[in-house]
């Protein structure tokens, strides 16, 4: 779980395996290794994993739910290297994108605001 999660905080950020080892102060191939599940970081590497992609471990080992933040980062990775956002086939323009991306993070900054009113 934790290479799957760690390949997705770093593609959303359009890092290389290079580049986020030279953050980490660790090999690209050491990420590699982590991303395939063939190493596992220390305690200390995955201290600075967590507190680079501002993520705690719980999350980096599936102990936690969907971060919609990391996922809209991923989205629009995608969407600015795969092509065009489309509804129902049609192809929008890059301002249209924006406002879809944009709607998509103020309905969950609006459904965050509701949640912490009702713990209180």
């Amino acid at each position: 779980m934790l290479g799957k999660k760690l390949k997705e905080l770093r593609r959303a950020k359009r890092l290389t395996q290079a580049q986020l080892g030279d953050v980490l102060g660790i090999s690209a191939s050491a990420v590699g290794m982590y991303e395939q599940g063939r190493r596992t970081p220390d305690a200390e590497t995955l201290q600075k994993i967590t507190a680079y992609f501002n993520v705690s471990s719980d999350y980096m080992y599936g102990k936690e739910g969907l971060d919609v933040g990391v996922f809209l980062e991923d989205f629009k990775a995608r969407l600015y290297t795969d092509g065009a956002l489309m509804f129902n086939g049609v192809p929008l323009s890059d301002d249209e994108a924006h406002k879809v991306l944009s709607a998509m993070e103020i309905g969950a900054r609006i459904a965050l605001e509701k949640n912490d009113g009702k713990k209180h």
